[in-house]
């Protein structure tokens, strides 16, 4: 439930920082910049959810099948 907001949130995180981008390369046409190690950080926030979510189906399968065995 929380974790299909998560990804939400990453998704749309991923389309203001794209548009932000856009904005930079066309009002810095000039300039020369570069992006930050922080622009990546929710690619890893992305891969911990998955991870977390794929951990969270293993329990929830586990403790579905306990509760067949009663």
């Amino acid at each position: 439930k929380y974790l299909k907001f998560t990804f939400l949130l990453f998704a749309v995180t991923f389309v203001l920082m794209a548009l932000f981008v856009n904005d930079i390369q066309n009002t810095l046409s000039g300039m020369k910049y570069s992006l930050g190690l922080g622009f990546f950080f929710p690619l890893i926030g992305v891969a911990f959810n998955w991870l977390a979510a794929k951990s969270i189906k293993k329990d929830e399968d586990l403790v579905r099948s306990v509760d067949r065995i009663r």
